[in-house]
Formats: structure tokens, sequence, C-alpha cells
């Protein structure tokens, strides 16, 4: 393995763990540690975290690198000393692009559900959402659905065909040193050149790859950005104009939306910018070069960060935090729960007595 990718692997490989352990911590919080009102908010955290998950584990087998040159990108892993075959690495490549897709819609699903959660209004457009956003089996499926959406793409649109072939063989070979036939990819080339007359040509195939992701992009955007603009101003309202006890469910609120916009500017600053410089770079001719290369390091990066905000801002999972980590450096927590055990235990056998005597009374 050669130096770069060994360090591309050690990369992904800590990201994975981390990513891991985080999100694992996360759903503890979310299971032990919610507040009550809550409600069915919390199976979607815990589906994103799952989510998260499963993506960094298909990100670590995958090992995709990305590049965009020219009037073109290119998705790619290489099989060749690998575990897999060209067929199998082709399969994970394709999976990687599904649950990138699949993160677009997780991002405004979230969204969705805060609106319909605190959105008073009647209009079509906001009965539409809160109808959509209260039932969760339905915020379960969008991200799904935007996976196998844009995964058909790719097979469709992205694939291998002969006008986009020998493109491919000259870039990977110039920029690699690698033959086409030892890599897996997907890739999409707008612009192709005629070598009858050396006119260029669209490439529509590509084009309509653009127009689809286009719409998965935009449409997740509007959730983050329009929905996100109308919960704020609805708890604002809300917080200024209620009593004591009713702010309580307001401010939880209002902590649960600051942790969404602390989840959104991670993927719009590891993911959106990115992915979107990727892809419409090529689009105007943009040269980006290596500069596409950190692509996938930002991607990778994205579900280490992700569980932070909530983590830290919502009250009851800081507090849980801070309460674990004061044991920690007290050297308090093994001993409080063995002594938990304890208790648990010997409430438990004089429970089981007290029935026996009751029955032998009785």
């Amino acid at each position: 393995m050669s130096s770069p990718r060994c360090l591309q692997h050690v990369y992904q490989s800590f990201c994975t763990l981390i990513s891991l352990l985080l999100n694992s911590f996360l759903i503890y919080l979310i299971i032990n540690k919610s507040p009550k009102k809550l409600g069915d908010y919390k199976w979607l955290m815990i589906y994103t975290a799952v989510f998260e998950q499963v993506y960094t584990l298909v990100d670590l087998l995958t090992e995709p690198t990305a590049y965009s040159y020219g009037h073109s990108f290119v998705v790619f892993r290489r099989y060749n000393a690998t575990w897999t075959n060209a067929e199998e690495s082709q399969v994970l490549i394709l999976a990687w692009c599904g649950l990138f897709g699949s993160s677009m819609a997780v991002f405004g699903v979230h969204f969705v559900y805060r609106f319909a959660s605190v959105h008073a209004g009647t209009s079509l457009l906001c009965n539409k959402m809160k109808s959509i956003g209260k039932n969760v089996l339905v915020l379960f499926a969008v991200p799904v659905f935007y996976g196998a959406w844009w995964t058909i793409v790719c097979i469709v649109y992205c694939r291998y065909t002969p006008g986009t072939y020998q493109y491919m063989k000259n870039m990977t070979k110039t920029l690699y040193n690698l033959n086409i036939e030892d890599i897996s990819y997907i890739s999409a080339v707008f612009y192709i050149d005629d070598p009858v007359d050396e006119s260029i040509h669209l490439n529509f195939g590509s084009w309509i790859a653009l127009c689809q992701f286009s719409t998965m992009v935009g449409s997740s955007m509007f959730c983050v950005g329009y929905l996100g603009y109308r919960c704020y101003s609805e708890l604002s309202g809300q917080l200024s104009m209620t009593s004591n006890q009713s702010q309580l469910a307001t401010s939880l609120q209002k902590q649960l939306y600051f942790a969404l916009v602390g989840q959104t500017v991670i993927p719009i600053a590891f993911m959106y910018l990115p992915i979107c410089v990727f892809v419409f770079g090529p689009v105007f001719m943009v040269e980006i070069g290596v500069v596409s290369t950190f692509l996938t390091h930002f991607v990778t990066l994205y579900p280490v960060l992700d569980p932070l905000p909530n983590m830290f801002i919502i009250k009851t999972y800081r507090n849980a935090i801070m309460e674990i980590w004061r044991r920690i450096k007290s050297g308090s927590l093994c001993s409080s729960h063995k002594h938990q055990i304890t208790v648990e235990t010997v409430t438990s056998v004089g429970t089981t007595m007290r029935q026996y005597n009751g029955s032998v009374i009785f």
C-alpha cells in the first residue's frame, strides 16, 4: 500500500472508530436521559445516529477517492490488492453514493418534524408539512427513497459508456497512474470531445444526473433554510408570550432547534459546500484539481462531528455528560455503579421476601 493510501486508511479508520463511539454514546443518552416531552423525536434522533454509524462503516469499507478534472468528476475505488473483486467493489461504490443521497434527506426531515411540532399556521403548505412531519414512519422512509433514487441515477447515468470510457481512461492514467481496469467508478462527463471534427458535444446522461442531484440538494436546502427560519420565528414568539410552565416545553423546543442548527452548520460546511463545488465546477469548466481530493476527507469527518451539537446543547444530555465526567475525575464511577447494583439487588430481595411472607400468611 502506498504512503498516501496508507494515510487515508489510518484517517478513515480513526474517524470510523470515533464516530461509532460518539453515536453509540448519543444513542445511550437519547434512550436513558431524554426529557419526557421529547416524544417521538427521540426515535428520529436514534434513526440518524444509527444511519451515521452505517455511513461511516461503508465509508471505511469503500475508501473512495473523488476527483474533479476538466469537465468531469469521478468517484472511484481501487479494488486490486483488496478483499473485493470488480463487481463487489462496484456495489460498494454504489452503496456509498446511495448513502450520500440518503444523507441529503436526513438533514431535511429533522426540520420538517420540528416545523410540524412548533408551527401553528393553517396554509396549505403548512398543513402538508405538518401532516408529513407528524408521521415518523414517513420521515424514516424519505432518506431510504432518496438513497434508492440517487443509486438508480448513478447506475443509469453515471456508469461506463463508450463515449466516456476513453476520457476516463486517460484521466486515471495521467493523474493516478492507474489502469481503468483496476478501479470501480461512477463518473459524470458533461462535455465530450468529438475526435472526428474536434467539436464538443453535451453528454445528456450526465446533465440528467446533474438535474436529479440539484433537485435532491435543493429540496434538502429548502427544508433546512425555509423551515428552519419559520421554526426560529415561531419559537421566538412562543418563548416571549408563554407562562413559566409552558416556557419549560418551549425552552426544550429551542434547545432542540439550536442543536439542529449546529447539526446543519456541520453538513453545510463538510458536505453541501464541498460537494456542490465538486459537482458544479466541471459544469462551468472550472479546474478544481487536487482540491477536490479533500471531498472524501470532509465527508468522512461529518459523522464524527454531527453527534456533538445534540450532546452539548440539549441540557439533560449535557448534565449527564458533566456528571459522568465528574465521576471519572473523582474515581467514583465504578464504585457508584457497584453501589447502584447492590441497592437494586437488596431492593429486589426485599420485595421477593415480602411477597413470600404475604403468600405464607395468606
